[in-house]
């Protein structure tokens, strides 16, 4: 069941003082969630390594000035599909666990971030970030937040421990394609056949058209055991274009569905796993 937790009268009131003041710092941040603690010390290490003037604080001032009717529709949009997603959430996954979903203004912690608040399995929607990438509309408004949900499913249905001891960057690439995969793979299955709400300027088609090279790209980065960030993550890219990685993911997990139903694939271990993501990655075409 979807508990949400809705900050934007709150979000209303920091707005108010932005504008009044014509400026915000960390403290204005911290008084507008000061009633969700746990979020904002969770927020706060998260981004301990962000310069809050240069990186965070330009993102919230553009998105609840300049940018304000778009945050507005982001919360419309929210509010009003809430329900139909948590009634096909739990249709598909048969999950009685109550997840909390916050709609918040972040430190620029993520757009979508599946995670726990109290030991409670939770989904936080930095607004700030959805503004600033441009995913205010419906369609990747619900696409996002099914993601996000398939992450804690995945968990759910996991009958081992969710992420095991990874060492090395061979690991945590083979881990992290899989995990992403999933919750891509089934935000499809949830929303709309083929959709990513990270299509833009013709993403799609550049991912559909370069597919054997991005499969030869990531196998070369495993084998060498080198970091495959560029992959994933907004703020990076990989040959001009950012979370291609999630596309690959989506694929491969398509690949072994064909043997495998749902509760066989959110149970692989990482031995498993390994030798899946090596055959895909290995055949062309």
């Amino acid at each position: 069941m979807l508990k949400i937790i809705d900050t934007y009268e709150d979000i209303l009131v920091l707005r108010n003082s932005i504008i009044k003041d014509k400026n915000i710092d960390l403290n204005d941040w911290k008084n507008y969630l000061s009633a969700h603690p746990t979020l904002m010390k969770k927020c706060i290490k998260d981004s301990s390594s962000y310069n809050f003037n240069k990186d965070i604080k330009p993102v919230i001032l553009e998105a609840l000035t300049n940018n304000f009717p778009k945050l507005d529709q982001v919360h419309k949009n929210f509010m009003s599909l809430t329900d139909n997603v948590n009634n096909k959430f739990k249709s598909t996954f048969h999950i009685k666990d109550d997840i909390y979903v916050y709609f918040y203004v972040g430190l620029c912690n993520g757009a979508g971030w599946a995670t726990k608040i109290n030991s409670d399995y939770a989904v936080l929607l930095g607004v700030e970030k959805i503004v600033e990438l441009g995913w205010y509309d419906k369609s990747r408004l619900i696409s996002l937040l099914y993601h996000e949900l398939c992450h804690i499913a995945h968990n759910i249905l996991r009958e081992k421990t969710f992420s095991p001891s990874l060492k090395t960057e061979r690991e945590k690439s083979i881990w992290q394609l899989y995990i992403e995969g999933f919750a891509q793979r089934y935000q499809q299955v949830l929303y709309k056949e083929g959709f990513y709400h990270q299509d833009k300027n013709g993403w799609l088609r550049w991912c559909q058209n370069h597919h054997d090279q991005l499969k030869k790209d990531y196998l070369e980065k495993i084998k060498n055991n080198l970091s495959t960030q560029d992959f994933y993550g907004d703020w990076v890219e990989h040959k001009g274009y950012s979370d291609v990685g999630y596309y690959l993911g989506c694929e491969f997990i398509k690949h072994i569905s064909d043997d495998l139903n749902t509760k066989q694939i959110a149970n692989l271990n990482l031995d498993k796993i390994e030798s899946f993501v090596i055959n895909y990655l290995e055949i062309s075409g």
